[in-house]
């Protein structure tokens, strides 16, 4: 298995940081902050996480060659990653 390429790895995440950070800031202090920024902006630190996970393994040189079909592939959302979910449990009925 290849190493992590943790300098990589650690600029997505401090890029994903960020714009969060920006993101709340926003929140907090403008009143005319849009939705359609709130998206643009989670849409920006999703990028940066799964492009942190997607290139983990992936050589400095691989990186910066890169297709316009990988850069597109390495921004989508992990397959291998499942997210957290709640058990479904039915309700009891009040009798």
């Amino acid at each position: 298995m290849s190493r992590l390429n943790k300098p990589s790895v650690i600029n997505h995440i401090a890029e994903a940081r960020e714009e969060l950070q920006a993101i709340e800031g926003y929140l907090s202090s403008n009143k005319d902050y849009s939705e359609i920024e709130l998206q643009i902006g989670l849409e920006h630190a999703y990028h940066h996480l799964n492009f942190a996970w997607n290139t983990r393994r992936a050589t400095d040189k691989k990186i910066k060659n890169m297709s316009d079909a990988e850069w597109n592939q390495y921004g989508k959302f992990p397959k291998d990653i499942e997210l957290l979910k709640l058990p479904l449990v039915r309700k009891k009925e009040n009798k």
